[in-house]
């Protein structure tokens, strides 16, 4: 049984001036679209079993019109082939305040989709296997709940937990976000044993464990990421095997600071594109 894991997508992401030719969006915005669909197609020509996403599919709580048909195309184009797809809330999506509401209650209503967005611990069995869901939590009360809530069927073919967040265990995987929350060696604290751990949060892909992994995003956000690829993970949970898919996306170089006392505009540009070529 396959599982394909990606996460961090956060479609609607914007960022620049820079309009892109083709489609007259945002260019960066247009990047992570392109990102998306870049995933999309590798889902049908991998067939997994199963398609996790854990946390940010969107980036912001309210997403564009644009951003919101994007995912939607998508997730109609996979509910049709029925394959299941589990997806949790992540911090960029999760509202605030409570009555806001959550677009994941449209997505949930998809055939083969399931979503865990309430701020509990959720399962979901499918075809036998059991998905431990724990989206992002607005509070520590509510995160404590839901980590004590996880229970392990021994009847189930196999169990997979899904959780977006800053793992804390011997080194803290965070990034530096203000709502971000900790999750602790939930193995280890609970003295249960996953099949695999599906992280969300951490955008560059890390095997904490053989089967605890972040996917990565599928594009980068902040020039932290400049020496980081995008991409995605499958992970066989008979054989126990995994594979990392990169992406192709748009190359970020960060380059040092460079002093432009006296220099004109096109001397600035020359020794700017000097240093990216460099």
């Amino acid at each position: 049984m396959k599982i394909l894991h990606f996460s961090d997508t956060h479609l609607g992401f914007s960022e620049y001036t820079k309009i892109d030719s083709d489609s007259g969006l945002n260019q960066r915005e247009q990047d992570f679209y392109d990102a998306w669909e870049q995933v999309i197609e590798r889902i049908f020509e991998i067939n997994p079993d199963f398609i996790v996403h854990s946390g940010d599919l969107f980036h912001t709580p309210r997403p564009s019109n644009r951003a919101i048909r994007v995912a939607l195309a998508s997730i109609q184009k996979i509910s049709d082939a029925g394959i299941p797809f589990v997806i949790v809330a992540g911090n960029h999506e999760t509202p605030r305040i409570r009555t806001t509401g959550s677009i994941f209650e449209s997505i949930s209503l998809f055939p083969n989709v399931y979503a865990a967005f309430t701020n509990k611990y959720e399962k979901f069995n499918i075809d036998g296997v059991d998905f431990h869901c724990v989206p992002h939590c607005s509070l520590t009360e509510d995160l404590e709940k839901a980590l004590d809530s996880i229970s392990i069927d021994k009847a189930a073919k196999h169990n997979v937990l899904i959780s977006h967040g800053a793992w804390s265990g011997k080194q803290l995987y965070g990034m530096g976000e203000f709502n971000e929350q900790r999750l602790p060696d939930i193995e280890t604290i609970q003295n249960i044993q996953f099949d695999y751990i599906a992280l969300g949060h951490y955008h560059r892909q890390v095997d904490i464990k053989p089967h605890v992994c972040y996917s990565g995003s599928t594009e980068r956000t902040s020039l932290n990421e400049h020496n980081t690829t995008s991409g995605f993970l499958t992970y066989d949970l008979t054989k126990k095997e995994k594979e990392y898919f990169e992406l192709s996306t748009r190359p970020m170089i960060k380059i040092p600071a460079i002093d432009c006392s006296g220099l004109k505009s096109q001397e600035i540009y020359d020794l700017l594109e000097k240093a990216a070529t460099e």
